[in-house]
């Protein structure tokens, strides 16, 4: 929504870090640090090249929810709202298997800029995904095993 793009665009004001939004006919420098996406249809591809993905639409209260997976799944480690009443258990798979955080609204800027200064813990989110995302293709593989043996 507006209002929370609105919010994370003053968060990472503060935070004095390069930035963009995606939808600005502003030029990119390619100093970014930060990129705002304002659009659909492009974070797949995003996610491949982006360093940490904060998805937005989880701090809005009446959107409840985004699909956190698809970052962790193009290699991205995920930061994400309180307000994901529609996927819970996403949100209980990815916390269990410390592949994303959870955050608020209030501490998503020290969160953000933590993980920028701690390539470590960033590393660590990362790999975390790499064992979910490895483990979510075994499952389906097998459900795809034993739903071909109805096939002809």
């Amino acid at each position: 929504s507006d209002v929370c793009s609105s919010d994370l665009e003053q968060i990472v004001k503060k935070s004095q870090l390069p930035f963009g939004v995606y939808s600005s006919k502003k030029k990119k420098t390619g100093e970014e640090k930060v990129l705002l996406i304002d659009a659909m249809g492009v974070l797949n591809a995003l996610y491949q090249i982006a360093d940490l993905a904060v998805v937005a639409g989880s701090f809005d209260k009446s959107l409840q929810g985004h699909n956190i997976l698809e970052p962790i799944l193009s290699h991205t480690p995920v930061l994400f709202g309180p307000y994901m009443s529609d996927q819970k258990d996403l949100v209980d798979l990815i916390l269990s298997c410390e592949a994303g955080k959870q955050v608020t609204l209030s501490n998503l800027e020290q969160v953000v800029e933590a993980l920028f200064y701690d390539r470590e813990t960033l590393l660590l989110l990362q790999k975390k995904g790499e064992a979910l995302r490895a483990a979510t293709y075994k499952t389906v593989q097998n459900t795809w095993v034993s739903l071909s043996s109805f096939i002809d």
